[in-house]
């Protein structure tokens, strides 16, 4: 297989890939085009179909797997693919090579000793209350905390990110929760555990990832307070002024309005749980950008998400 972190400029290929994206748009002469993104486990790839779209438009959707014909090119600060031929992946298919497994990112890691390494730390937290409702929650979203990818594009995009970024998170503030006095511990790594456990609502996840009805129209962050207060009412005697601590660590753990956070952190385990989430999160982005980068030399090209080229060493 010709994996797409492989392609070159001015190379004619025939391939396999899943269609991550999908639309049918204008030229400026009015004429419809169709503008794709394919993906495999190394990466995604812009492509186009100019010609022939009346033919290929209601061939495929987006989601499928699919057999292509074409010629990669420049475009911007990157590589495209200009389709011309295109067919959904039949079952004959698999005798010239064609694997499911093959489209599909997964964490390096084992998933099920990061589960457990994250059951541990549930049970190291002292209050009965928080561990109670940690604990439950963990254990009834347990197949999508393994599963799920920890964002649709930011960072930690593959299988098991989820359950990867959760787990860095948790156990960097575990650190810092004995490096500062005066932090309660226990808030902080509810916090950490919990402050993404909406996207296990905002997302929809099958062959691709996108948002569900409820990612579009409400988003993590109150889905995961939502969850949150739901299973904590139904613990008897649950503390109020706990859930709302540990409701504003969830609330505001973005740190900003601009990126969704309906409040900034305003106690200690928040803005800890705020820099330590945006800390693992920008790592990923690093590393997967110096793993992928194309370019000659120490420095990758510019990172989009960072703002800035990144020293390979």
């Amino acid at each position: 297989m010709k994996y797409l972190k492989d392609l070159k400029e001015g190379e004619k290929i025939i391939e396999f890939y899943l269609v991550d994206e999908k639309q049918i748009r204008a030229k400026k002469n009015g004429e419809e085009y169709i503008s794709l993104n394919l993906k495999d486990k190394t990466g995604h790839i812009p492509s186009v179909i100019w010609d022939n779209v009346s033919k290929y438009k209601d061939k495929f959707q987006k989601g499928d797997f699919v057999k292509i014909e074409g010629l990669v090119g420049m475009y911007g600060n990157g590589l495209q693919i200009t389709i011309r031929k295109i067919r959904k992946v039949e079952e004959r298919d698999e005798r010239e090579g064609f694997d499911e497994l093959n489209y599909f990112e997964t964490t390096e890691r084992d998933i099920e000793t990061m589960w457990k390494e994250l059951l541990d730390i549930v049970d190291s937290l002292e209050d009965k209350y928080i561990q109670k409702l940690v604990k439950e929650i963990t254990k009834e979203n347990e197949k999508k905390i393994k599963m799920y990818p920890g964002a649709m594009r930011i960072h930690h995009e593959y299988i098991g990110g989820f359950l990867e970024h959760t787990l860095s998170v948790a156990r960097t503030c575990d650190y810092f929760s004995g490096k500062y006095g005066e932090v309660n511990r226990d808030l902080l790594i509810a916090g950490a555990i919990l402050h993404d456990i909406g996207k296990l609502k905002e997302l929809s996840v099958s062959n691709i990832t996108e948002y569900s009805e409820e990612g579009n129209l409400i988003g993590h962050i109150v889905l995961g307070s939502d969850m949150v207060k739901e299973k904590a009412r139904k613990i008897e005697d649950f503390p109020e002024d706990k859930l709302i601590q540990l409701d504003h660590i969830i609330l505001s753990h973005q740190g900003n309005m601009e990126w969704g956070s309906p409040k900034p952190p305003m106690t200690i385990e928040a803005l800890i749980l705020h820099y330590a989430e945006d800390l693992d999160a920008k790592v990923n982005i690093f590393k997967r950008a110096v793993k992928k980068d194309r370019e000659e030399g120490k420095f990758t090209q510019k990172d989009p998400l960072l703002g800035r080229v990144l020293f390979k060493g």
